[in-house]
C-alpha cells in the first residue's frame, strides 16, 4: 500500500503539472476534459460488467482498501494518459533553434501602410539558412503560397490546434505528411508581404489566433519537469 500511495503521489504531481500548462496557455477547458475521463471510465465499467457473465472460480475474500487503491491508480493513470496525449499536441517548442523577436503579437504599426493593424502571430529573426521546425507533432494541412504570407506551411495538431509558418524561402514537406516534433518544414525566408528575412509564426485554437509567446516561455521549462 505504501508503494501504491507513492505511485498515486507521482501521478498527481504529473497530472497537476500538465493541467497547469493547459490553464496557462488556455488551450483546453478542463471541465470538458473531465467528461472525457468519466466517459472512458464508464466504458471500462461497462466492459467489466459484460465480462462478468463469462467468469467463474472459487470465491475469495478481498481487501476493500486494496481494491479502492488499485482502482484509484487506474483512474489516475487513465487521466494522465489522456492529458499526455493532448499535451503532446500542444505547440510548446521553438520553431527556430536560435532567434530574436522582431515583431510581437497584437496591434502594431503596419510596416507598409504605417497604420495600426492587428498582427496575428510573432515575427522571429534568424540567420539565412536557419531551419524552421514544427513545434509539436501533427499533420501538414497546407503547403504553398498563401497571399501575403508567401511560401507557407500549416500544420494541424488535432484538438483544434494549428500552427502556421510563413515567408519561407524553401519548403521541405508535403500536404498530408505526418510530422514529429522538431521536423524541419522549410528554411527562413522573405517571401510574400515581408520587409526582410524572418519567420511569421502563428498559433490558432479553433481557428482563432493566439499569442505564441506564452507557449514559448512555458515550453522552455517543460522538458525539465516532464
Amino acid at each position: 500500500n505504501e508503494l501504491k500511495m507513492s505511485i498515486i503521489d507521482i501521478l498527481n504531481k504529473r497530472t497537476n503539472f500538465l493541467e497547469s500548462v493547459f490553464i496557462k496557455t488556455k488551450i483546453y477547458n478542463l471541465s470538458k476534459l473531465k467528461k472525457v475521463y468519466m466517459e472512458d471510465n464508464l466504458t471500462l465499467e461497462e466492459n467489466l460488467e459484460s465480462n462478468q457473465k463469462e467468469v467463474g472460480g472459487p470465491l475469495e475474500n478481498v481487501d476493500n482498501q486494496h481494491v479502492e487503491i488499485s482502482n484509484l491508480i487506474y483512474e489516475k493513470s487513465n487521466k494522465l494518459k489522456i492529458l499526455r496525449k493532448r499535451f503532446l499536441s500542444v505547440p510548446l517548442s521553438s520553431p527556430i533553434e536560435s532567434y530574436y523577436v522582431t515583431s510581437g503579437y497584437g496591434v502594431r504599426k503596419d510596416p507598409y501602410t504605417k497604420r495600426k493593424a492587428f498582427h496575428k502571430g510573432i515575427d522571429l529573426g534568424a540567420p539565412w539558412g536557419s531551419d524552421i521546425l514544427v513545434t509539436a507533432k501533427g499533420k501538414v494541412s497546407f503547403v504553398g503560397n498563401y497571399g501575403s504570407y508567401g511560401k507557407s506551411v500549416f500544420v494541424d495538431h488535432g484538438y483544434g490546434l494549428q500552427t502556421r509558418y510563413a515567408h519561407l524561402s524553401k519548403i521541405f514537406v508535403k500536404e498530408g505528411q505526418k510530422l514529429h516534433l522538431g521536423h524541419a518544414v522549410g528554411k527562413i525566408g522573405n517571401t510574400g508581404r515581408s520587409t526582410g528575412k524572418h519567420l511569421h509564426y502563428e498559433i490558432k485554437i479553433n481557428n482563432k489566433a493566439r499569442n505564441p509567446q506564452p507557449f514559448l516561455r512555458i515550453g522552455k521549462n517543460v522538458s525539465k519537469k516532464f
